[in-house]
C-alpha cells in the first residue's frame, strides 16, 4: 500500500473515531421547578421527559425550589419520575415544600443546597387550613407509596404530611418533619449537600457531559405567556370591549373582529393548558351566537340578548376556574365569586374603556378605521342643524341606512343622522321623527 493512500486511511480513520467521542458525549437534562406546581409544569415534564428520552440522556437532573402547589399536578410529575428508564435526582435549591416534597422523594437520589430544606407537605385549602382527612389520607398513602419505590422511611414521608403520627426519636405528636440538608442526610433523605447542578452531575462521575437546560418550546412559552393573568385580563378586556362596541356600532365588523381574535388568544391557550373545558368553550360561542341572532335577526334587545351576555359571562368565569370536567369538588364558592368578579370588573372595564375611546376618536384623525371618515355634504343630501331643526319633529321620513340603533333618516329628500328611539329600523321602512338627541333625531318606526 502507497504511503498516501495509508495517511489517507489512517487519518479517515481517526476523523471517524474522534467523530464518535464527539457524538457519544455523555448528555444531562435539567428540569427547572422554580414556581408553583401547576398544570403549566406538569405539561413542562411531560415533554422534557420525551425530549431527554429522545435525546439519548445519561440523567435527568429537577432544579428544585418551590412551596408547593396542586397535589393532582404533582401526582403528575411524580408519575413521569417513577415511570422514566433515565436515572433521576433532584437538587433542592432552596425549597421543597408540600408537593415539592412528594417530587423530590421520587426522585432515584436528593442532593441539597447548604439551608435547604424538605418537607411540611401538609394538604391545605385556599384559605392555608389544612383540609379535610379524606385529603389528607389520600396524600398520606401518596407518600408513603412513593419512599417505599425509592427505599426511603414510609414513616418520615408519612410524618411530613401528618402531625398526629409520632416517630420515637424523631418527631413527636403535634409537629410536621421539615428536614434540613443535614437532617435529610441522617435521615436517608438526602444523598448529599451540593452548590450546583454541575456538582449533582460530578457525583454521578460525569466527566464534562453536556448539560442541557430544558426550556420547552416557543409555542410552549407563548401558550404560559398568554395563560398568565397580566395577558389574560387584558384579552378579556380587548374581548368585552369588542362585543360593547358591535352592540353600540351594529354592522361594522370591527368590534366582531376585535372579540373573535381575543377570544381565540384567550380560550386556545387556555383549552390547551386544561384550563378551559369544551364545555365552557361551548358556553361562551352560545353566548356570541344569541349576541348576533339579537343584533341581526331579531329587532330589539330581548330574551336572546340576555341569555347571549349571560352564557358568555358563566363560560368566562368557568374558564378561570379549575375545576375537572364538570365536577367542581375542588372548587370553592370563595374561588367561584372572585372569578366572576374579576370578569364583571374586566368587563365594566373595557365598556368605560370603549366609551372614553368612543368621545377622543370621533374628533381625531387617529380615528381611522373606527369612525367613518365620509364627508356628509350637501351635495350628498346631508344638511347641517338649522334654527328651525326643532320643526322635524312629528315628520314623517324613510330610513335611508339600517339603524341598529344608529344611522341615516331621509326627510323631504334631505338625509339626517338618527337614532331609533327602540329595537331597530330596516332601510326603506317609514320613519316618524319623535324628538331630538344633540345633533341627531330620535325616530321610531311607523
Amino acid at each position: 500500500m502507497k504511503p498516501f493512500v495509508r495517511y489517507f486511511f489512517l487519518t479517515l480513520l481517526g476523523l471517524m473515531a474522534l467523530s464518535q467521542l464527539a457524538f457519544s458525549q455523555q448528555k444531562i437534562y435539567v428540569l427547572e421547578l422554580r414556581n408553583e406546581v401547576d398544570f403549566a409544569a406538569s405539561r413542562y415534564f411531560t415533554r422534557g421527559f420525551a425530549a431527554a428520552q429522545a435525546d439519548g440522556a445519561e440523567l435527568i437532573i429537577v432544579h428544585l425550589d418551590t412551596y408547593g402547589g396542586r397535589v393532582d399536578y404533582a401526582d403528575s410529575i411524580r408519575a413521569h419520575i417513577l415511570n422514566s428508564k433515565i436515572p433521576t435526582a433532584v437538587f433542592i435549591d432552596r425549597n421543597a415544600g408540600s408537593a415539592g416534597a412528594l417530587i423530590s422523594i421520587a426522585c432515584d437520589s436528593i442532593y441539597m443546597a447548604p439551608g435547604a430544606s424538605i418537607g411540611a407537605a401538609t394538604v391545605v385549602d385556599e384559605d392555608g387550613e389544612p383540609a379535610i382527612d379524606k385529603y389528607q389520607s389520600y396524600w398520606r398513602g401518596v407518600m408513603r407509596a412513593t419512599a417505599e419505590a425509592n427505599g426511603r422511611n414510609p414513616q418520615i414521608a408519612e410524618k411530613m404530611v401528618d402531625q398526629n403520627l409520632e416517630i420515637v426519636g424523631l418527631s413527636p405528636m403535634g409537629k410536621i418533619i421539615t428536614f434540613t440538608n443535614a437532617d435529610a442526610i441522617a435521615n436517608g433523605y438526602c444523598e448529599g449537600t451540593k452548590n450546583n447542578v454541575a456538582e449533582v452531575a460530578a457525583a454521578f462521575g460525569f466527566d464534562k457531559p453536556q448539560i442541557v437546560h430544558y426550556e420547552g418550546s416557543t409555542p410552549d412559552k407563548a401558550i404560559d405567556m398568554l395563560n398568565s393573568p397580566t395577558a389574560s385580563a387584558i384579552l378579556l378586556v380587548l374581548l368585552f370591549g369588542g362585543i360593547f362596541l358591535e352592540l353600540k356600532a351594529p354592522g361594522t365588523g370591527k368590534g366582531a373582529v376585535i372579540s373573535i381574535v381575543s377570544a381565540f388568544l384567550f380560550f386556545g391557550p387556555h383549552y390547551v393548558n386544561g384550563f378551559a373545558e369544551s364545555w365552557e368553550v361551548g358556553l361562551f360561542l352560545l353566548g356570541v351566537i344569541l349576541l348576533a341572532l339579537e343584533l341581526f335577526v331579531i329587532p330589539g334587545f330581548g330574551v336572546a340578548g340576555v341569555l347571549g351576555i349571560l352564557f358568555t359571562v358563566v363560560g368566562v368565569t368557568a374558564a378561570l376556574l379549575e375545576n375537572n370536567g364538570t365536577d367542581f369538588e375542588y372548587v370553592t364558592t370563595n374561588e367561584v365569586l372572585k372569578s366572576l368578579a374579576t370578569v364583571l370588573v374586566l368587563m365594566s372595564t373595557s365598556i368605560l374603556l370603549v366609551i372614553w375611546f368612543a368621545k377622543i376618536l370621533v374628533s381625531s384623525k387617529s380615528s381611522y378605521p373606527f369612525v367613518d371618515q365620509a364627508m356628509q355634504t350637501s351635495a350628498a343630501g346631508f344638511t347641517a342643524l338649522r334654527s328651525d331643526f326643532q320643526a322635524l319633529v312629528g315628520m314623517e321620513g324613510e330610513a335611508k341606512t339600517d339603524l341598529r340603533p344608529v344611522g341615516h333618516v331621509v326627510i323631504d329628500g334631505k338625509s339626517y343622522d338618527a337614532e331609533a328611539g327602540e329595537g331597530y329600523i330596516v332601510k326603506g321602512e317609514k320613519i316618524l321623527v319623535e324628538r331630538l338627541k344633540g345633533v341627531h333625531l330620535m325616530v321610531k318606526k311607523l
